[in-house]
This record gives structure tokens, C-alpha cells and sequence, in this order.
């Protein structure tokens, strides 16, 4: 399985890049990594293209740390690139320390591990292919764990579950089966204060998960049949399609009795095959917790203070003030969303989704569709199948 490995640098540190490329021939010649950097441009191609390309498409980054690379402003912005990605996409960033320089005070670097061992310079060893062996090994070990995890596949029946329609599976005169990804509207959102007082609207899923990616923390509200649970399934899917390990744990029956720590690896046997939860580095791991309101206040209290490791926590209440928590320093951090009423717009939207679901791909649903939703007609006086109190059930 190979990995595409991105290599930041300044030009004038390139003869550590030379031999950095020859210390890992043989992780090239077995197949598990190719590299690229900017002298694989070829003549006539759009330089600043071509870089952009390249790391937004790679497994693994290293930036090639020296007093050269922390002074050059490309540099840098390819170091900001790279944490970004580190973030949004869970892309593996190496720092390679090659010549000492202060880069123990650039908070992103000193915050993960850097190679050769400890940090220190390659320069400084005696015999520097001493150091590119601890780089190669290192470089070697991180690339088996990508590996590893992108060998993990969910459940086929967690799979079907993520994508199940449930009351409007077979609700539909023209389609065998419904799902989810058939239907599907992204609901529009408010981002609320703590006071309940709406801030700003989220209109965009792109929006809304670049949100979460930056907020960490995320409570999101919503009222019986919102849509709250469809809306956990697609942030779970999101966050699988970039090779994180969302965790979906939801309890409406024992309220949340017992360690949440039990309630999270048995969710996560339950949904993923071919590994242990203990396997997958915890900053990979997204949190989510439906019909969290079920639980006494004792218990949101515990779990809240047992899930602050994890980076990622998302929670799903009905109301704002169902949290019921007495320890408000373990909310403080989280953003607020609630989840809106579908307007004519998306309402329309999901109509037209709706009409034309067939299982016969050549049945005219589009002239019907264009029948129903004339200018003659009015679109939400009839045909409202499963649409309950203003709110659409999917």
C-alpha cells in the first residue's frame, strides 16, 4: 500500500534532501512510498500549481527543519499547509531536524514528535547516516501505522446502518429501498450563544464541517424529529471518508449507567473490523454522542470529564437546557448549533429528491416532478408524505 510523501524544504538545504531520498530506496523499491518535491516540476508547468497539488494530495509531509526553512516565508506557508491538512485530513506530519535552530519555539513542530530521536540535528551526528537510519526507521514505523489503519474498514452492518432511512425505508411507491444518501438535505443550522441566542446561520455542510474541524467541541440541539441522528450519521461518513475514526455511541435505554470508556471501545468493536481500539492514535478519534440529555446530570458530569482527552467530542441534545450541568467549565469550550426548521427552499429541495426516486431509471419522474412543481401548482399544499409539525423526518 503506498503512501505519497510530500518533502517541504529550502532550496539551499537541498544536498540533505539528495541523501534523504537515497536512505529510503528500499521503503520506494518494496512500494510503500513515493516522494515528490519541487525539482520534479517539469518545464512549462505551473510551479506554485504544481507544490499546491502535490501536498494537498499527500499521506505523509515532512518539512526538512533547519535555520533556512524557519526564515523563508514559502517555507513556512508550506508548514502552515501541512498542519492544516494534519487537522482536516489526517495527514501524517514529520518534522526532520537538520541543523539546530530555534525551532523548539514554533509551537505546531515542538508539539509533535520531530526525528531524528529527540530532535536532534542530523548535522550534528558524527556519522550522519546514523541519523538518516533513525529517520529512515522512524519514517519506516509511521508508515506501517497508515497502513494499518487505512486496512480498517467498517462493519458491513454499521455500513447499511449509517445509510438506512429507517421509518421512510419503505415508505416510497416507486423505490424498493430508501436510504439515506438518496434523500438527503443538509439542514440549515444556527450557531447559538450560550444564552440560546442565535449568532450566525450555516447554510453550507462544507461550512458547517470546517466548523467542527476548528471548534473541536460541538453541542448540537435539535428537536424530536430534526434530524439530529441523520445529521450524526453524515459527520460520522465525513469523517471516515478522511480517514479518521469517528465513534457513534448512543444509549436511550440505560441512560448512561457505567464508565463511558466501556460504552466507547464497545461502540468502536461494534462498528470497525480488522483492529483494537487501542491500535488508533486518539487524536484520530472523533467522539460522538447522541441522546446525550438521557443521562442524569451525576452522569454528564462524568462523561464530560472522562471524554476531555479526546480532541474531537460532539454532542447531541434536544434542548439547550437539558444539559443540566453543574460543572459549566466542562461546556464552556464547546460551539453551539441547533438544528432549524426546513424552509420552502430545502423543503422543495427534498420534494424533488423525493418524487423522483424510482427503482426504473427510464419511468419519467422528471415530467412528473415538473407536473407537481408547475408554476401552476402550489409545491407544499399536497404531496407532503413525511413532513411532521414543519419539520421533514429523514
Amino acid at each position: 500500500m503506498s503512501n505519497k510523501l510530500f518533502i517541504s524544504y529550502s532550496h539551499l538545504d537541498e544536498k540533505y534532501v539528495e541523501k534523504f531520498i537515497k536512505h529510503i530506496s528500499p521503503l520506494k523499491q518494496n512500494g510503500l512510498i513515493s516522494e515528490w518535491y519541487d525539482r520534479k516540476i517539469l518545464g512549462g508547468e505551473i510551479f506554485q500549481r504544481e507544490i499546491n497539488n502535490n501536498i494537498e494530495t499527500a499521506d505523509i509531509i515532512c518539512l526538512f527543519i533547519s535555520a533556512n526553512f524557519i526564515s523563508s516565508d514559502a517555507c513556512m506557508k508550506e508548514k502552515e499547509k501541512a498542519f492544516k491538512l494534519r487537522k482536516t485530513h489526517g495527514v501524517s506530519v514529520v518534522p526532520i531536524i537538520l541543523t539546530d535552530c530555534g525551532w523548539t519555539d514554533i509551537k505546531d513542530i515542538s508539539g509533535i514528535l520531530a526525528l531524528p530521536i529527540d530532535g536532534k540535528p542530523v548535522n550534528t551526528y558524527e556519522d550522519h547516516n546514523t541519523a538518516w537510519k533513525i529517520v529512515y526507521d522512524g519514517l519506516k514505523k509511521i508508515i506501517e501505522k497508515r497502513n494499518k489503519e487505512k486496512s480498517v474498514k467498517n462493519k458491513e452492518n454499521f455500513q447499511r446502518y449509517l445509510n438506512d432511512a429507517e421509518m421512510l425505508r419503505s415508505a416510497h411507491s416507486q423505490k424498493t429501498e430508501v436510504h439515506i444518501s438518496d434523500i438527503f438535505i443538509f439542514p440549515e443550522l444556527s450557531k447559538i450563544n450560550y444564552d440560546d441566542e442565535t449568532e450566525c446561520n450555516i447554510k453550507s455542510e462544507e461550512i458547517f464541517f470546517e466548523e467542527i474541524i476548528n471548534s473541536e467541541k460541538i453541542l448540537i440541539v435539535g428537536e424530536s424529529q430534526s434530524g439530529k441522528t441523520t445529521l450524526c450519521k453524515k459527520i460520522y461518513s465525513w469523517f471516515r471518508d478522511r480517514n479518521f475514526f469517528p465513534i457513534y455511541v448512543f444509549d436511550k435505554m440505560q441512560k448512561y449507567d457505567g464508565l463511558i470508556e466501556n460504552r466507547i471501545e464497545k461502540a468502536f468493536n461494534e462498528q470497525y473490523e480488522n483492529t483494537n481500539l487501542t491500535d488508533i492514535d486518539i487524536s484520530r478519534l472523533i467522539i460522538i454522542i447522541d441522546d446525550f440529555y438521557f443521562a442524569s446530570m451525576d452522569r454528564k458530569n462524568k462523561i464530560l470529564g472522562d471524554i476531555a482527552k479526546y480532541t474531537y467530542q460532539i454532542l447531541i441534545v434536544d434542548d439547550i437546557f437539558s444539559l443540566n450541568i453543574n460543572n459549566e467549565n466542562l461546556t464552556k469550550n464547546f460551539y453551539r448549533y441547533r438544528i432549524n426548521q426546513l424552509g420552502p427552499i430545502l423543503r422543495d429541495e427534498l420534494i424533488r429528491k423525493w418524487i423522483l426516486l424510482t427503482d426504473d431509471k427510464s419511468s419519467g419522474a422528471s415530467h412528473i416532478l415538473g407536473v407537481i412543481l408547475s408554476p401552476k401548482k402550489a409545491p407544499f399544499s399536497r404531496g407532503r408524505p413525511f413532513q411532521t409539525k414543519s419539520r421533514v423526518c429523514f
